[in-house]
């Protein structure tokens, strides 16, 4: 595969794809460490262990509904429009491309599996349970966006480089924490394994499509990794709201208040870019998108969350 960059692969790694052992854990109700990392910034605003145990619980469970929306409406997509995009990408690269959509399916069963047990042993009852998350909406938009009417084909690849650049990394951190129970370090540890791979292949894709792009293309493809950067990486205060209400009790508008006590636009914007350091990099590297668009970005994004949020 002449000038298409290295990338890894299951054997090449000596490892095979956790579809293969089709096995996974389930929660367990005894333990008493946590399902969630522990947010510092709301734990001291809930009344209770109870209630602290709660929203811990509610957050992975909507971090395993992110997951699946993730695999089904994002990751999956991108690899079956590789074969509409005007690019000829090379064959071998192509295959493999294609066998990260049978991981992913598997990422997707096995999460809803450890979430279909969660929410029956502890009862969980969130509102709004059956919207997509906030950034899958979000990113969905950018289709209808007539901007990006003569990249419509690379979008969906766009949105996965974006998500599989930072997943492994998040869920390897959630792999070593030892506070966490151990079904969750498994469970996170397995996927986080196979996301290692995936993250290589596509950004051997990213860097290989760029170099086949005219100015023209790479303009547009530069602003829409801008655009999906910031909506997939942002923290979603809508989400958090929900779970702080379901373990507190505290109506939805109450919760909301707890929360943007905490969390100012200074703390969201650093939180997002925490979070997406490692797609930053890579954009940054390959010259996707400059510094100065990402600065300008923070600036208007400090703007619309203090006049949509916090003077609200």
């Amino acid at each position: 595969m002449k000038n298409y960059p290295k990338y890894l692969t299951y054997s090449n790694r000596n490892n095979v794809p956790s579809v293969l052992n089709q096995a996974f854990p389930m929660p367990d109700v005894n333990t008493d460490k946590r399902y969630f990392p522990k947010n510092k910034l709301l734990f001291s605003n809930l009344n209770s262990k109870e209630d602290e145990r709660k929203f811990e619980i509610a957050q992975f469970y909507k971090f395993l509904k992110e997951t699946i929306e993730v695999e089904h409406f994002l990751v999956i997509p991108a690899i079956a429009n590789l074969n509409r995009l005007n690019y000829s990408i090379p064959n071998k690269a192509k295959e493999d491309l294609f066998k990260i959509a049978t991981d992913e399916a598997f990422h997707a069963e096995q999460s809803l599996a450890y979430l279909n047990s969660l929410k029956q042993q502890f009862q969980i009852n969130l509102e709004d349970d059956k919207l997509p998350p906030k950034f899958i909406r979000e990113l969905e938009s950018q289709k209808l966006n007539k901007t990006y009417e003569d990249i419509k084909e690379l979008l969906p690849i766009i949105f996965g480089i974006v998500t599989e650049t930072r997943i492994s990394i998040e869920l390897g951190q959630f792999a070593k924490n030892t506070e966490l129970e151990n079904s969750v370090r498994e469970i996170c540890l397995s996927h986080a394994l196979d996301e290692v791979v995936h993250s290589s292949q596509f950004q051997a894709l990213g860097e290989w499509l760029w170099e086949q792009m005219d100015d023209k293309i790479k303009e547009l493809v530069s602003a829409s990794f801008t655009d999906a950067l910031f909506y997939r990486n942002m923290p979603d205060v809508d989400a958090l709201t929900v779970c702080f209400s379901y373990a507190s009790n505290l109506s939805i508008e109450d919760s909301k208040k707890n929360i943007l006590q905490s969390y100012t636009e200074e703390v969201v914007i650093s939180e997002m870019m925490e979070v997406c350091e490692p797609t930053l990099n890579y954009l940054l590297k390959n010259k996707m998108v400059s510094q100065t668009q990402i600065d300008n970005r923070i600036r208007v994004e400090k703007d619309l969350l203090k006049n949509n949020f916090f003077d609200a």
